[in-house]
């Protein structure tokens, strides 16, 4: 066996080692995108349909990348890959018994193996062959194989179910098959269908990839006009499945994301409105078309900024810029590089015109639309590791811009759906910023009550529950009094629960506590309180120990008992640690350790406050108490 081939072959099974092992770590469910891809999985094996109305009400199954047609949600993804995965995943519960719901991570990781894995060790293996029918030298396609087995962005998207990968393969063997159009000596009819047919299932994975299919049929018309057709009836047979599938799916012959920035995309139900109506961070469309060119190609998201041996195909634009018949380079070879330029510029352009997508394929640590390219990009680097092999410092430019996509390609790790390690930095450098900002809050918020009524006989409770139980706890203000000179109003507090009925009042200088000033300046007291009354009162109003406002959040959308639309919260926050020091000397009842509460305001209901979850940690880090505190009542006062 030549020194390439088993070079090859352990690189191969090295690399699929390492990948299964790493899928089969890999949490489950990582994204929305796979969540998406999973809930039609699931859907279509266990219900038979493509309605993912059901398994998106579990937690930890729903998704932001949903559309709504007639009612009910669906994928917006290419159905194809879900209905493999579904047909893969019915036979391996039923001789196995494990389903998706009861051993997600197991099933799932069995299934990315099959769906993922398998494809891609196949692919890298017909790669190799791709370069030998190239006639490239030991050099090169020792090179090219190690940057395909370590070196690639697509690894980390092993890990997750996803259609890149898959795109990824079928263009693989799409290029084989071309490459055997063109090398061979003998007419190959069965080269030129499978050719055609890999070619409509990178379209199934990756629509842009219809693209592919002019550089193919070119190729099936370099041996005949007869093979060119073969090309095209392969092509043909696959493209008539998806629109059938996909008529199957949606009940149109469009694909479901073809709807995106329709209605269908931006919905409101029971008051949620979809991701799309107000999309977050990196969606949001910020950049530029200039800056947004710059950052696909060598800024935070770049083609060649991420995986910088992309750079060696580009001494080739000279080579190929000379008259085809120079012998340093033959004419296949020739025919791969420009049709890797040519795609890779045409797919560039598509995304760059779609102004009102500017996102990068999102959160994910790789330029994800392109990926379906990195196959021709390999031959492309071959070709260009064979030009620069004859001098030393070739060989070792080659080499090290290798290594250094290497090292980029682990850093993700197995997990994909996170934003690339140069955004990072960038971003900790304050160079980019796509984060978004929570509304401020026009004053201080001291209190776990947003705003106190002014109106007498305005009244809340709350259902409160806890490892102790359930009890009830009732809010109402009092007829205005005046206390210490002072006009005040009474918070009476009344409390049913496992220790029975409990009645205390709280009076308040409200035009005090409008201006958001901490409670120990607007709570009033009599002379004869006690000093651990005093601090109970005011713990009850911060809900926290000790006096720190709260820091507001972004808006999200809880559904309560008290409509059926949900209700639009701005979330907040405050945490504080009491420690010794404040334990023995301010509050001798308090436990030390983290104290944190979180809230859920919505200006439609007395008090402001829908929702309060208080959390109790202790020094270690463990959760000791967790209360949770949601409205169920209210009345407006005078009557209302």
């Amino acid at each position: 066996m030549p020194q390439a081939s088993r070079f090859g072959l352990w690189l191969i099974a090295v690399a699929t080692l390492v990948q299964a092992v790493a899928v089969l770590q890999a949490p489950p469910l990582m994204s929305a995108n796979d969540r998406s891809r999973w809930c039609a999985v699931w859907s279509l094996a266990e219900r038979g349909t493509f309605q993912i109305d059901e398994i998106r009400q579990v937690p930890g199954w729903d998704t932001i990348d949903l559309l709504m047609v007639d009612g009910h949600y669906y994928s917006t993804k290419p159905p194809l890959l879900a209905v493999l995965t579904a047909g893969l995943y019915l036979p391996l519960k039923w001789m196995t018994g494990w389903t998706l719901l009861d051993e997600t991570q197991l099933v799932s990781g069995v299934l990315l193996i099959v769906i993922n894995v398998l494809p891609w060790m196949i692919s890298v293996v017909v790669l190799d062959r791709t370069l030998r029918r190239l006639r490239l030298g030991l050099f090169a396609r020792i090179a090219t194989m190690t940057a395909a087995t370590f070196g690639t962005l697509l690894l980390p998207f092993l890990a997750t179910l996803n259609n890149h990968t898959p795109a990824a393969a079928a263009v693989t063997m799409t290029a084989y098959f071309a490459t055997r159009l063109l090398t061979s000596k003998t007419a190959l009819h069965a080269s030129a269908m499978l050719a055609g047919l890999f070619a409509g299932l990178a379209v199934g994975f990756e629509l842009p990839a219809l693209a592919i299919m002019l550089p193919v049929f070119l190729a099936g018309w370099q041996v005949s006009r007869k093979h060119a057709v073969l090309v095209m009836v392969g092509f043909s047979l696959v493209m008539a499945g998806l629109v059938g599938l996909n008529i199957v799916a949606t009940g149109e012959l469009t694909p479901a994301y073809a709807k995106y920035g329709t209605e269908a995309y931006r919905f409101t139900i029971d008051g949620v409105p979809s991701y799309w109506l107000n999309p977050q961070g990196i969606d949001r469309n910020l950049d530029s078309p200039p800056a947004y060119i710059f950052h696909c190609l060598v800024g935070h998201h770049g083609w060649f900024s991420l995986t910088p041996m992309w750079l060696l195909p580009l001494v080739l634009l000279g080579s190929t810029l000379r008259r085809f018949s120079n012998p340093a380079m033959p004419l296949v070879q020739r025919y791969w590089v420009w049709t890797t330029f040519g795609l890779t510029l045409l797919v560039m352009a598509f995304y760059w015109t779609r102004t009102e997508n500017y996102n990068y394929g999102g959160v994910s640590c790789a330029l994800r639309w392109a990926l379906w390219l990195t196959p021709l990009w390999l031959v492309a680097l071959a070709i260009a590791a064979e030009q620069l092999r004859t001098r030393r410092r070739g060989k070792l430019l080659t080499t090290s811009l290798i290594a250094v996509s290497i090292v980029a390609a682990q850093w993700p790790g197995h997990l994909p759906w996170r934003h690339p390690w140069l955004f990072q930095r960038l971003e900790a450098a304050g160079w980019i910023d796509y984060r978004d900002r929570p509304v401020p809050f026009e004053r201080p918020l001291a209190t776990w009550i947003k705003e106190f009524p002014t109106i007498p006989g305005t009244w809340a409770s709350w259902e409160v529950q806890n490892a102790d139980g359930v009890r009830q706890v009732r809010l109402s203000i009092e007829k205005p009094q005046v206390l210490e000179g002072r006009t005040v109003h009474g918070l009476t507090i009344a409390s049913t629960g496992l220790n029975g009925p409990a009645t205390r009042t709280i009076w308040l200088d409200l035009s005090v506590a409008a201006a958001g000033s901490p409670p120990g300046q607007f709570v009033l007291w009599a002379e004869e309180t006690s000093m651990a009354v005093k601090l109970d009162d005011l713990a009850f109003l911060r809900s926290i120990p000790l006096a720190k406002n709260f820091n507001p959040g972004f808006v999200r959308y809880l559904k309560t008992s008290l409509r059926p639309e949900a209700f639009a919260c701005q979330r907040a926050a405050v945490e504080v640690v009491v420690d010794s020091s404040v334990a023995k000397e301010a509050l001798p009842t308090a436990v030390r350790g983290r104290y944190r509460s979180d809230l859920w305001l919505s200006p439609e209901v007395p008090f402001g406050t829908l929702q309060m979850e208080r959390t109790v940690s202790n020094e270690d880090g463990e959760v000791v108490g967790k209360e949770r505190w949601r409205m169920k009542e209210y009345g407006l006062g005078d009557g209302e």
